[in-house]
């Protein structure tokens, strides 16, 4: 089913799935609206990929591309291949509705090591591949950064890390400077910039796997009296 994906009849599905559920409409006015946003919403979570394909076709007729859908497309990630020729490695497009794009010019050894770049919409994506396209360039893998890079390219100061974390600013100061963190300590900082921690283990065949881990108490940023004393 690849190339047309998701067909009409998906959409239709998917859209009539979307009424069953929605809250019943009291006026005429209100129904009217209602299908009109409803059908806007199924439009944008289900034809990004495709869209993104039918632009970049429009724009780049030679380009040889292929749309790979997942076997859960409600949760799953789509995937689109654009060849660029013989001499230059492909362009591999992830999209998932929660996560947005991602883009990689991988090599053969790469595949399986996660995305280099991510783009929040289509038209985002869109202009870097176009890019891409016309340089034959590659995409840049993300740099590792030390915690306190991170928390200056949110633009925080450690006492305002401090306040969203609900620590003091020595507590901050005191991770920052440390080699080993506790990941509930990492998850809790992390999350007060606003974003996810998400800690992958990759194997040389190629295969990656996030980790999960039990809760834990973050004993990092406890009161320095509840702080238990290490061994050794």
């Amino acid at each position: 089913m690849s190339g047309s994906i998701p067909s009409k009849r998906d959409r239709l599905t998917e859209f009539y799935r979307r009424l069953g559920v929605a809250p019943a409409a009291t006026t005429a006015e209100e129904a009217y609206q209602q299908i009109c946003d409803i059908l806007n919403a199924v439009e944008d979570d289900m034809n990004q990929v495709e869209r993104l394909r039918d632009d970049l076709r429009r724009r780049f007729p030679a380009l040889a591309m292929e749309i790979s859908p997942p076997a859960d497309r409600d949760r799953g990630i789509w995937d689109l291949e654009i060849r660029r020729g013989t001499d230059l490695r492909p362009i591999i497009v992830e999209w998932r509705s929660d996560r947005g794009f991602g883009v990689s010019t991988p090599e053969e050894s790469d595949y399986g090591v996660g995305v280099d770049e991510v783009y929040p919409n289509a038209k985002a994506a869109f202009d870097r591949i176009s890019r891409l396209v016309l340089s034959g360039g590659n995409t840049e893998p993300p740099l590792a950064v030390r915690l306190a890079e991170l928390r200056q390219a949110c633009g925080l100061t450690q006492g305002e890390l401090a306040a969203r974390a609900g620590v003091g600013q020595a507590n901050i100061s005191r991770i920052e400077g440390r080699g080993d963190v506790l990941v509930s300590t990492l998850t809790k900082v992390v999350a007060a910039m606003g974003g996810k921690l998400s800690i992958r283990a990759s194997f040389p065949d190629g295969v990656e796997r996030e980790l999960r881990f039990e809760s834990t108490t973050n004993e990092d940023l406890a009161p320095a009296s509840e702080l238990s004393t290490p061994i050794g």
